[in-house]
């Protein structure tokens, strides 16, 4: 079962920054004589997404709060909006994200996730 992003955190990403690459489902298999075969990998495609957004430190802290307690550092999975279509779906962190200071109170958050 997904983990539940906390309320705290809206993760609207920054239209600016956002990025949706589709995973490469595409399987092509070479003969030694003929054309080769393209085929669908699996049904389910993986895509990534990236991009930023900006936070409070508030926020900033129940962001590394969660990450690290309740997905046991980004091994687990969660459930969020899709940053597109607003669906609900499961994502999984893809490596690891990266926080910076924008100046006052607020901080720069980037992620990289893959739907799952």
């Amino acid at each position: 079962m997904a983990e539940i992003i906390p309320v705290e955190l809206d993760f609207i990403f920054d239209s600016k920054s956002y990025k949706k690459t589709p995973g490469n489902n595409v399987l092509e298999t070479k003969f030694l004589s003929g054309p080769p075969q393209t085929r669908r990998r699996t049904t389910k495609r993986v895509d990534e997404h990236s991009g930023s957004f900006k936070v409070t430190t508030d926020q900033a802290y129940v962001f590394e709060e969660w990450y690290s307690s309740t997905l046991k550092d980004g091994s687990l999975s969660f459930s969020m909006n899709d940053p597109i279509y607003k669906t609900q779906k499961e994502f999984k962190f893809n490596g690891v994200y990266n926080l910076s200071h924008f100046g006052g109170d607020y901080w720069i958050l980037n992620i990289n996730l893959k739907e799952i």
